[in-house]
């Protein structure tokens, strides 16, 4: 019941839908490693501040292969 008055106030404030936010989710998910990559390069290098712990979470995603179906089906099944 929370989760309905929560998409309502998301589509009523922000024009989120629960679709449009699965969608997005998707192609965030699709683009990890790219996104994390992507991080590496620009945020952890000289003269921009990267810590230990930041370069290792990116680099294990980075490396990671793309999440199992499960989890993605997890999600639509909360979303819908």
């Amino acid at each position: 019941f929370k989760q309905k008055q929560l998409w309502g106030l998301l589509a009523q404030d922000f024009s989120v839908d629960p679709v449009s936010a699965g969608s997005a989710r998707s192609t965030i998910v699709k683009r990890m490693q790219f996104i994390a990559e992507d991080n590496m390069k620009g945020q952890c290098t000289a003269g921009h501040s990267c810590k230990n712990f930041t370069q290792a979470v990116l680099k294990r995603i980075s490396l990671q292969e793309e999440d199992d179906d499960e989890e993605k089906d997890d999600y639509e099944e909360d979303v819908e």
